[in-house]
């Protein structure tokens, strides 16, 4: 609780992420969820996650719960907006240990 509390107060992410997304998610024509995740080392956890009225699909991405970073297509598109260089590293520490199947794993 209180280290969430001190989240809410102290982190800029936290404090301008949902005005951020809840202006993107009423532009946006169709049902969405938006998230603001956060990468540190191997890992993305949820920061901020804003949904609009229509969207009735429920989002798996909770709040300060870590996920790896290969699972699922949602953190592809964290994959994508790295370096080339910190993403062959992070393909090398977490993702298959034959080279050839890292083009594989992202573009599946």
């Amino acid at each position: 609780m209180e280290f969430e509390h001190n989240m809410r107060v102290t982190d800029p992410l936290v404090q301008a992420g949902p005005i951020f997304l809840e202006s993107l998610v009423k532009q946006v024509t169709i049902p969405c969820i938006a998230l603001l995740v956060h990468l540190y080392g191997e890992r993305v956890m949820c920061v901020v996650k804003a949904g609009s009225p229509s969207a009735t699909q429920p989002s798996s991405y909770r709040r300060g719960r870590p996920i790896l970073i290969l699972l699922g297509a949602t953190l592809k598109v964290v994959l994508a907006g790295l370096t080339s260089r910190r993403r062959t590293k992070l393909m090398r520490s977490v993702g298959p240990k034959d080279p050839a199947q890292h083009l594989l794993l992202l573009q599946n």
